[in-house]
């Protein structure tokens, strides 16, 4: 493997694990799980955004704002296409809002989500990657 993707690979790996750590860590000590999203949040959208502490390339940063999308955009489709709530608290859960059943509310959250992930992340994966040949002078 080619040093450049070694390292890209690694710093991937890095922010996920320590996205998810943070998730849990916040969900544990009953701090408001919201904090504990935003921080995983900054610290997926960090590589895109800043040059701290090492630069990445317009190429390796395309590269990240795709596997971004591609392993965020299962969740949000299983949750619009699964045939039943995920969260039992959400089933029994008064008053609705517009009268939507657990699983309409489910599905419509989940196509929202796959929705926005899809634009958003697309979008980043576009900028980066026309810098990227605008670079290599493609």
């Amino acid at each position: 493997m080619q040093p450049a993707a070694s390292t890209f690979l690694t710093t991937f790996a890095l922010i996920l694990c320590a996205a998810a750590v943070t998730t849990v860590v916040f969900h544990r000590l009953r701090q408001p799980v919201i904090l504990g999203y935003l921080l995983a949040g900054l610290l997926m959208w960090w590589p895109l955004l800043q040059d701290v502490p090492r630069r990445l390339a317009s190429g390796a940063r395309s590269a990240y704002a795709f596997a971004a999308f591609v392993l965020a955009s299962p969740l949000g489709l299983l949750l619009a296409l699964l045939p039943k709530p995920v969260y039992a608290f959400y089933e029994h859960a008064q008053p609705r809002v517009f009268d939507l059943s657990p699983l309409a509310d489910q599905e419509i959250a989940g196509v929202t989500m796959a929705s926005e992930q899809a634009v958003i992340l697309f979008v980043v994966f576009l900028y980066w990657f026309r810098r990227f040949l605008a670079e290599e002078g493609g």
